[in-house]
């Protein structure tokens, strides 16, 4: 039970840093928005190696809810592959880079979606501040697909908020959903379904 408890929180620390790595990425393009395009990539590149592998961690270790990690296995490999092509060939994709960046954040919202709406049925009760910081994900996701502005400046400090945006939402998600099943997170449960 221990060992399992040390991966949880070891997933758990991992979630917290990568999702102050992205904000604090945000923030970097928020206040350097005239950065190289390639240097960004390459940045985003890593950014997302990193937090994939995290997510790979996460989705293997047991906290007791498997709300936060559940569909990271998937999102992990996904992130791991766009972030290595990214560092590898950031040429390659700088003219898509934005688009990048708002299907990666579209699908995490979507995906924090659903562990809000699971939160709430496992009567967490921050289950809310999930379900808006991932609409809010969504909306930003949407917005940097869209590609409404035209100068790269621009995009380039619209990425970055919204890379806050879904720091944050992780963030969140790491404080209100991971549980370990000792201590004082451990919560019994029973659950049963009812035929009518």
């Amino acid at each position: 039970m221990k060992k399992y408890d040390g991966y949880v929180m070891t997933a758990k620390i991992g979630y917290i840093a990568a999702s102050v790595m992205t904000a604090v990425l945000g923030a970097v393009f928020i206040f350097a928005p005239e950065t190289s395009i390639a240097v960004i990539c390459r940045l985003l590149g890593a950014a997302a190696v990193i937090c994939g592998i995290i997510k790979l961690f996460g989705y293997f270790s047991r906290d007791m809810y498997r709300l936060a990690f559940q569909h990271d296995l998937a999102f992990g490999i996904m992130l791991c592959a766009i972030g290595i092509i990214a560092v590898v060939k950031p040429v390659k994709i700088i003219s898509a880079a934005h688009f990048a960046v708002g299907i990666i954040i579209i699908a995490d919202g979507v995906f924090k979606l659903q562990t809000a709406i699971d939160s709430k049925r496992f009567g967490l009760g921050k289950w809310w501040l999930i379900a808006v910081c991932a609409l809010l994900c969504f909306v930003h996701g949407i917005i940097l697909v869209s590609d409404p502005f035209e100068a790269a400046a621009a995009m380039t400090v619209l990425m970055g908020i919204a890379m806050i945006v879904d720091g944050i939402m992780n963030f969140c998600v790491a404080f209100c959903a991971v549980k370990s099943r000792s201590g004082k997170d451990h919560v019994d449960a029973e659950f049963t379904t009812e035929k009518k």
